[in-house]
């Protein structure tokens, strides 16, 4: 199992997050719905990981309005971006870890929790 951190993708090792959409619904102001998409996709940053360079933001900032501007953007995958099926290939064969049923279900707790929090919070408003 992916404890403790940080974790990298491929090579060289970059930084990477895990993005997944999802979506609140609240009918009537009093039921409330929640649903993610079961697709995804991760985002890699252009430049291999180095803990030591903490102003380069280019190696630490995955987001395409930081990496579409570096002279490596898509050199390793098409837009810096890595399916769910790809990813899921890279765990099983480098940390033997089946991402569908490990880390999904993961992010899926995580999502339905703030999902949950955000709903408790519009009632008390």
């Amino acid at each position: 199992m992916l404890i403790g951190g940080p974790h990298w993708y491929n090579t060289p090792k970059r930084k990477f997050d895990i993005r997944i959409f999802a979506l609140a619904q609240i009918i009537d102001g009093i039921h409330f719905r929640g649903y993610y998409y079961k697709e995804g996709y991760v985002r890699t940053s252009s430049y291999a990981y180095d803990l030591e360079d903490l102003a380069d933001r280019d190696i630490h900032l995955t987001n395409d309005a930081v990496q579409v501007d570096c002279e490596e953007y898509a050199k390793y995958e098409p837009g810096n971006k890595v399916s769910f099926k790809d990813f899921a290939t890279f765990l099983k064969n480098c940390k033997n870890v089946d991402f569908y049923s490990v880390i999904l279900p993961k992010i899926r707790d995580a999502i339905r929790a703030t999902l949950e929090a955000f709903w408790m919070r519009l009632q008390r408003e």
